[in-house]
């Protein structure tokens, strides 16, 4: 069964491609933000069939209406290519991915030609360029999603959040919207083995694909939290750290709720018989 998945996970790539190039290829005339509206359209249904074929089952919490306001920059905690797939499939829009994306095969050229946004981490002079382009989609009314840990987890923490990527929203005075995205069950099962969810660079796609195209069914939570709103905010130093420490903490917090910390046993209070005078 998994290598039918897989193969119709396959074909909904391929045809992606052949559907973006005939896209671009009649718009190349047209507007930017046309272009960005028909191939982020086209990237919400892709996620959203390769959400049905992989058996991925949403429970969403929050206020779903924030999935269909525009020039919005969604965040979310990253494990790996399954948290693209669960955004992709709420709201259309522009992902920003780490360059190191276009070495995988047929992926790279997936992500490349929906106009998504690299980051090359190498290149620190190229930030102000990066959010340039990120501020000007916001204010076009282009949802922006990103993974601002920058690297992925066993999903059990959050990491720091990318302050410097938080000037795009401050650029736009665009709305923030953080999202929590948790893998409960397996098959019904509590996730107990993490890695065969969880995606690191130093894994195989393919391989790790059809592991996870084995399953039937994987439950997720998706908790949209309020939005953070950058009106009285500026495109400074302070502000970026501070707007990006506060939604990072929005998800770690919830994270906890989810994962806490267990309880150190406290020490034991010594017997009067044990105390020595002085």
């Amino acid at each position: 069964m998994n290598k039918v998945k897989f193969f119709l996970v396959f074909l909904s790539l391929v045809s992606y491609l052949a559907l973006a190039h005939l896209s671009r290829f009649f718009l190349r005339f047209a507007k930017k933000t046309t272009r960005l509206s028909v191939l982020n359209r086209l990237t919400l249904w892709l996620c959203r069939f390769l959400k049905i074929v992989g058996g991925v089952k949403m429970h969403i919490e929050g206020n779903k209406d924030l999935l269909k306001e525009k020039g919005l920059f969604f965040i979310t905690n990253h494990i790996g290519y399954l948290d693209g797939i669960v955004m992709g499939s709420l709201m259309p829009g522009s992902f920003i991915a780490k360059i190191e994306i276009l070495d995988m095969i047929l992926i790279g050229k997936v992500v490349k030609v929906c106009d998504t946004i690299f980051i090359d981490s190498r290149k620190k002079q190229d930030i102000v360029r990066y959010n340039e382009e990120m501020a000007q989609r916001l204010k076009d009314k282009i949802n922006i999603l990103i993974f601002p840990e920058g690297h992925c987890t066993d999903g059990t923490h959050v990491l720091p959040f990318y302050a410097a990527y938080f000037d795009a929203p401050l650029q736009a005075q665009a709305g923030i919207v953080p999202i929590s995205v948790e893998y409960e069950k397996m098959d019904g099962q509590p996730v107990k083995n993490r890695e065969e969810l969880c995606f690191f660079e130093n894994m195989s796609f393919f391989p790790h694909l059809l592991n996870v195209l084995k399953y039937k069914q994987i439950d997720v939570r998706v908790k949209i939290h309020e939005r953070i709103e950058t009106k009285e905010y500026t495109s400074n130093s302070k502000d970026r750290k501070f707007i990006a420490n506060y939604a990072q903490g929005v998800l770690a917090k919830y994270k906890q709720s989810l994962f806490p910390a267990p309880e150190v046993a406290k020490p034991a209070e010594p017997k009067k018989h044990e105390l020595l005078e002085v």
